[in-house]
């Protein structure tokens, strides 16, 4: 199905919010991500050009203080807080460029990030940090299975997050 962007927006945040209340894992989150993917196509993007691609990401970082989904766009950053010390993550994130026949649109001024972090226990400052790009339906299969056989990200495939956060936000 395709839909313009602010309706994808409009649907991942009611769809994190599901996902978050249901206590989804990372490995459920990731299916969900990628069924989200392959199924909502975003009018005005370009495949071909990576308009429209999903960032897997994992390590340590310090987290938006967020009890819902948040569409961070326009929210100034001085009323958001986060947290005082890193925390383990996972990553889930899809990128969208959306300029439709706008030739002269700026990445920085249109694109953006609609992701879920699954927040962990606070790090230890030993971990391994990462990400994988996936710009292409034909790379799901391949890169899944790179992404599960992470070293640092397995172990927490199947296991429960102290928190969830959820949001969308502009790249530039």
């Amino acid at each position: 199905m395709e839909v313009d962007q602010e309706t994808a927006v409009a649907q991942l945040l009611a769809l994190a919010r599901s996902w978050q209340e249901r206590g989804l894992k990372p490995l459920e989150v990731a299916h969900e991500m990628i069924r989200f993917y392959c199924e909502v196509r975003i009018s005005g993007t370009n495949m071909q050009a990576d308009h429209d691609m999903l960032l897997f990401q994992w390590g340590i970082g310090q987290h938006w203080l967020l009890p819902e989904p948040t569409d961070l766009r326009g929210l100034p950053h001085g009323q958001l807080k986060s947290d005082e010390f890193e925390s383990v993550y996972v990553d889930f994130t899809r990128q969208i460029f959306a300029p439709g026949d706008d030739e002269e649109a700026e990445f920085d001024d249109l694109a953006i990030q609609m992701g879920i972090t699954l927040v962990y226990g606070p790090a230890t400052g030993e971990e391994e940090c990462g990400n994988m790009w996936i710009s292409s339906l034909n790379q799901l299969d391949q890169e899944m299975n790179k992404f599960v056989s992470q070293s640092f990200v397995s172990p927490l495939l199947n296991a429960t997050p102290s928190r969830y956060v959820t949001t969308v936000g502009l790249c530039g």
